[in-house]
């Protein structure tokens, strides 16, 4: 099927499931992804993988030029949402790596859809799908014996993609959360089908992912 999909998120189990989802419905995609190191990889050859920085609100925009000129048209992107955690104390942290977590796991989404909105404005056409985390305690029990360990930013982060989220449906994008543990690909089968559908009453829907809307 010719249809240019743009694929952008953290990298997680989730994103190489949509993207693999993606290889089968589409000749080829375009993706961007960045990993805890901030180093793009790609194991698809279907997918043209894309540079972009997260901290930066150009860079959101060239990335979006950069998949125009390998598809010819965006006709969607699916932001895979999925922020990292990070544990410890406030005085373990500094203040470059407290600035480094906000600017990539959480304004870079925002940059993103600023960029993505205003691009589909221009054009006249087009879907945004997000994934987003479920609500996270902030509270894990790790280790040997059990101890409790605080994620200081991480629900803070998807509390705040949560809201972005929030805000995208207003304008008829898609939304999509309630991943279930090793249901990956069950939940990339389940979006595109929804996106593919193309049934306006999808649009500006927060979708919600259970065992039962995969045989659905």
């Amino acid at each position: 099927m010719t249809r240019g999909i743009l694929i952008i998120g953290n990298e997680s189990a989730l994103y190489q499931a949509i993207c693999a989802e993606a290889a089968k419905r589409v000749e080829q995609y375009a993706t961007s992804v960045f990993t805890a190191n901030n180093a793009n990889t790609t194991t698809d050859k279907a997918g043209n993988l894309l540079d972009w920085n997260p901290s930066s609100p150009l860079s959101a925009r060239t990335l979006l030029i950069g998949a125009e000129n390998i598809l010819g048209k965006i006709n969607e992107t699916i932001l895979v949402c999925s922020p990292s955690s990070l544990y410890g104390t406030a005085g373990d942290l500094s203040p470059a790596e407290i600035d480094k977590y906000i600017n990539e796991q959480i304004k870079s989404w925002f940059f993103l859809v600023r960029e993505i909105t205003l691009y589909y404005k221009r054009q006249g056409s087009g879907k945004l799908a997000m994934t987003v985390p479920d609500t996270a305690t902030g509270f894990e029990k790790t280790g040997k014996n059990r101890e409790t360990q605080i994620d200081l930013l991480g629900c803070t982060a998807a509390a705040s993609i949560n809201v972005l989220a929030q805000s995208v449906l207003t304008g008829g994008a898609m939304v999509f959360s309630g991943l279930n543990p090793g249901a990956g690909g069950e939940f990339a089968s389940w979006l595109f089908k929804i996106l593919e559908e193309d049934n306006p009453k999808n649009n500006g829907k927060w979708h919600r992912f259970s065992k039962l809307s995969f045989f659905n």
